[in-house]
This record gives C-alpha cells, sequence and structure tokens, in this order.
C-alpha cells in the first residue's frame, strides 16, 4: 500500500533506507559470534554505522535540496562495497563476484547514496532467491566503455515474472505480504 501524503512517502523511504545498514550490522555481528573474532569486523560496523548517520543528514539535506558529490574512479568506488557484500555472501554461503574494469574515467556521484542503491539491489536479490536453490550466485560487474561506465547486477535465481518486472521502479510496489518493498533481482541493470 503507498502512503497518500508526502510526509508518510518520505518517512517510508527513509526507514527503508535505514534497515539495510542495520541488517548489514546484524549479519556481520553474528558472522563475529561465528568466528569469535568481533574485533576484525569492528571497523565494517563502525562504518556502517557512520552511514546511517550520512542517511540521516542526506535525508535532512534532501529538505534543503542541497546534495554533496564527488569524483571517484569507478573500480575504486565500488570496490569499497565489496567486503560489505562478501561478509554477508560468506554467511549465507552464497558465491560472490566482483570483476571492476579500470578506467582512467571519473564518476561525480554521492557515495552514500549509491552505496545505498547496490546494497538495496543485493539484499532485494537474497530475499527473493529461494532459500532450497543451491550453489547461489551474486554478480558485479563493472565495464569501462566509450560513454561512460555501466555497472551490472546479476545472480543465477529464477528472474522476476514480466508482470513484476514491468512495476520495477514505481514506489512502495510489492509483492511481499507484510508490504516491505519489493524483493528486485535483476538480471541486468545499468546505474
Amino acid at each position: 500500500m503507498q502512503p497518500k501524503d508526502p510526509v508518510s512517502y518520505l518517512a517510508a523511504g527513509f526507514a527503508h533506507e535505514l534497515r539495510n545498514p542495520l541488517s548489514v550490522i546484524r549479519g556481520i555481528v553474528q558472522l563475529a559470534g561465528l568466528t569469535n573474532d568481533m574485533n576484525k569486523f569492528a571497523p565494517t560496523i563502525l562504518s556502517e554505522i557512520d552511514r546511517m548517520n550520512r542517511i540521516i543528514e542526506e535525508f535532512l539535506s534532501l529538505s534543503r535540496k542541497k546534495l554533496e558529490k564527488a569524483s571517484y574512479e569507478p573500480q575504486a568506488f565500488f570496490l569499497t562495497l565489496v567486503s560489505l557484500i562478501q561478509s554477508e555472501c560468506h554467511l549465507r554461503k552464497w558465491h560472490f563476484v566482483h570483476p571492476f574494469d579500470r578506467t582512467s574515467r571519473t564518476l561525480s556521484l554521492n557515495h552514500s547514496m549509491i552505496k545505498q542503491v547496490v546494497l538495496n539491489i543485493f539484499r532485494n536479490a537474497m530475499e527473493a532467491f529461494p532459500s532450497a536453490k543451491p550453489d547461489k550466485c551474486f554478480t558485479i560487474r563493472g565495464r569501462a566503455h566509450n560513454k561512460g561506465y555501466s555497472v551490472l547486477f546479476s545472480d543465477n535465481g529464477p528472474g522476476m515474472a514480466k508482470e513484476v518486472l514491468n512495476q520495477i521502479g514505481k514506489p512502495y510496489f510489492t509483492t511481499k505480504a507484510n508490504g516491505d518493498r519489493k524483493s528486485t533481482r535483476l538480471n541486468s541493470s545499468h546505474l
């Protein structure tokens, strides 16, 4: 169900964005419990707490229509996300592939917002995957080309029905019983 007023719409989106770093922190704490090595994972936990603070700051800056961007080399930027996804994949016994082309070009982007998009795609793929399927794999590929840089996401899941795929991108579209946003598994998508 979609919120009807803009405040509810923003609040629901804000809550959704905060759930992702909380999920990462939860997964890392679980992994630390299995390995009995919290010190190894403390920097990642602190990084996710910092990300939550940035989400809050960005939410506030949206109300002021101010969005901070910086220049990043694509491969270096996306490799900053690899450890977060690797930790979750290791915990759930998924295979994770992440080749990124090097390029001399830079991207102007908001680090936290793009990080959130990537982690949303990953989390949605994990939630939508059939639990009984063996050999689960998630792939992020970065490709340099003459028009820019493409990032493709894929997994080896069953994909989505055409009617569901046609709804992707619509705010608050869901097929989940609890009303959470749609678990989107994209067989290929460009950022």
